[in-house]
């Protein structure tokens, strides 16, 4: 088991509550995480047991500080000298050794109230003396995000952090209800869309009830259908901006763990961004001073280059901040504020060597927009930083990876295989040093060049690096199977692909058999976030005895399939409505191979009037189109 230390340091009456229900809240993770070998220790000064004497309760108390990972502390009205002993413990500690890692919090008082002279000298104190970053927060969940974002940036816990439907979820489970935080609740644009959503939710459901008394109602019909498509496109926006605002969320806790000290603008936007105050933030952030004094530390030798460093950061968050802020991510509207923030902020980046890191972000961001051409030149020009200033070599294999995807949809295979090939050579010498850190990402190249070998047709390549990939994926699991039982689902159906491409076909159904089984189960325990994933895999073996020709069974998973996608397209059309008129089109292939038409005839047709609601499945609506024109 691997204990992670946690000290909770607050005034002993102000905050007894909050401090219940954080120990809740980490005994909450403990369940997750113990599992896995990971365990959650959290100390609070007043759960260490009673000494004779106060001296030495507070020496056990120094003791226990000084031996943990993280340090939290929550300031209200008043700052007690307790209190504050213990933060200089910490910051003490922190000095000599680089840990416990420091985070206080201060709540936002009631109006008419006002902090007492303690906690106003002691602001100040962080402020001009010691250059430490606080927060501010108006309820306890706002500092239990905080929590979330440092600790899952801890690699041991080998997480995946995602906002979705108002929830905060690891690895697909919900841990944190986002309604009382600020920078969730209070982004305007993002809420407007929610509630239109439940509007149209509760006006579908109306229609639907509707059309049952008359079906035959084209006009009935016709609203039915524009509002699932109103439905589909906010459902997209939704989950964009829920996923941006994570993005931002993490900017500003990597901002604040950075140990560097923040401008007074960058204090001020994260403040303001802490109370779902976006343009305000933005406002702060497109000060016209900033270019003034941008200017000013060109010309300074010694300590211009932090003030033009305080300038890159504050254009980062002001390229998270808008992208929150649009209502898909990155839409037309901002495109072109993104694209000239980008370039200003790498020009400088560039000029002064510093922050080149700058220059992934840019690259990222354009290939997202299918900008490779422009995305290559920058992220070349970014490997040759790396290469002359030796920096990390987890950053040139990602760096890599990177480049190789540019390469390979731009179908310039030769430089893609090199850069997927560099980017493993990479992988694999950290992996010896660190294995625990860096398996996942020799398994992530590993597959980069599995797939990338597999479209190319080099199936032998491909099938090696598939089979490492399973290797390691089942060595994860034995160590945490809940964060890796999916991952092995995977890559046994990347097999059982291959396997099928090569007529392999026994080995190819013992994959897919295989992905199907651990999917299932995984299912059971999170049936939201992977009951695609057993429909994906009875799509396959559908697939598979099609083409050997073992009729019942291929029917019977694409039955199950097509029950699977039908239930999911109810919650989410947009994104389940291909994968139902898609399997019913395998489903009535299928009929029809048998010479069963007219069974076959309804599954054509479904199939049909879904891809005839998105333009861009007009290739496949014009392929059905002709399948029942010429043979019914």
């Amino acid at each position: 088991m691997k204990y992670i230390k946690l000290f909770l340091a607050s005034s002993a009456v102000e905050f007894e509550q909050e401090r219940n229900e954080l120990g809740s809240y980490i005994r909450m993770l403990n369940d997750i995480y113990a599992k896995r070998g990971i365990y959650f220790e959290l100390t609070i000064w007043d759960d260490l047991p009673d000494a004779v004497t106060k001296d030495r309760k507070e020496d056990e108390c120094s003791h226990e500080i000084r031996n943990s990972q993280y340090f939290y502390v929550l300031f209200g009205k008043d700052a007690g000298e307790d209190t504050i002993q213990e933060f200089n413990v910490a910051l003490e500690q922190f000095r000599k050794s680089g840990a416990p890692h420091i985070y206080t919090y201060f709540r936002q008082l009631p109006e008419g109230q006002s902090a007492s002279q303690s906690v106003k000298d002691f602001m100040e104190r962080l402020d001009q003396e010691i250059g430490h970053y606080y927060s501010m927060f108006s309820h306890l969940d706002a500092v239990k995000l905080n929590m979330l974002l440092e600790l899952t940036r801890n690699s041991d816990l080998d997480s995946k952090l995602k906002f979705e439907d108002g929830k905060a979820k690891l690895d697909g489970k919900p841990v944190l209800a986002l309604g009382n935080v600020p920078i969730y609740s209070k982004n305007e644009e993002l809420q407007k869309r929610i509630a239109e959503k439940q509007r149209l939710d509760e006006e579908f459901a109306d229609l639907r009830v509707a059309m049952i008394t008359a079906p035959e109602d084209d006009e009935l019909f016709s609203r039915l259908m524009d509002v699932s498509k109103q439905r589909n496109q906010l459902s997209d926006q939704i989950h964009q901006m829920e996923m941006s605002i994570l993005d931002l969320c993490s900017t500003v806790s990597e901002m604040n763990a950075s140990g560097r000290p923040l401008s007074w603008r960058e204090k001020k936007a994260v403040q303001l961004l802490d109370a779902g105050n976006y343009q305000g933030a933005l406002a702060i952030l497109n000060d016209v001073q900033r270019q003034k004094e941008l200017e000013q530390a060109k010309e300074i030798e010694k300590n211009g280059l932090d003030r033009i460093r305080g300038y890159i950061s504050e254009n980062r968050l002001k390229i998270e901040t808008l992208t929150s802020q649009s209502v898909t991510g990155v839409t037309i509207q901002t495109i072109s504020e993104l694209d000239a923030c980008y370039e200003e902020t790498v020009k400088l980046a560039e000029e002064y060597r510093i922050e080149l890191d700058v220059l992934y972000d840019y690259a990222d961001f354009l290939g997202k927009l299918h900008r490779y051409s422009k995305g290559i030149a920058v992220a070349k020009r970014l490997d040759t930083y790396y290469e002359l200033e030796q920096a990390p070599e987890s950053d040139q294999a990602a760096l890599k990876n990177l480049l190789g995807v540019f390469y390979s949809n731009t179908n310039q295979f030769k430089e893609a295989g090199k850069c997927y090939q560099k980017a493993l050579e990479i992988c694999r010498r950290l992996s010896r040093k660190a294995p625990e850190a860096y398996d996942r990402d020799v398994a992530m190249a590993c597959n980069n060049l599995g797939v990338f070998y597999h479209r190319t047709n080099r199936m032998k390549e491909a099938e090696e690096y598939y089979q490492e990939v399973l290797d390691i994926y089942r060595r994860l699991e034995k160590k945490n199977p809940e964060a890796y039982e999916g991952y092995v689902a995977d890559a046994c159906n990347s097999l059982g692909n291959l396997y099928r491409d090569t007529k392999r076909m026994k080995e190819a159904e013992e994959c897919y058999q295989k992905a199907l089984e651990i999917r299932r189960r995984v299912a059971k325990k999170n049936s939201d976030a992977y009951e695609g994933n057993v429909a994906d895999s009875c799509n396959n073996l559908g697939i598979f005895y099609s083409d050997t020709n073992r009729i019942k069974e291929s029917e019977k998973y694409y039955q199950e399939a097509l029950e699977i996608y039908r239930q999911l397209a109810k919650k989410n059309p947009k994104a389940y409505d291909k994968d139902v008129a898609y399997t019913s089109r395998n489903l009535a292939a299928l009929y029809f191979k048998e010479g069963k038409k007219e069974k076959s005839k309804p599954y054509f047709e479904h199939a049909l009037t879904l891809y005839e609601k998105y333009p861009f499945y007009v290739n496949q609506a014009k392929v059905v189109r002709d399948i029942l024109f010429k043979y019914f």
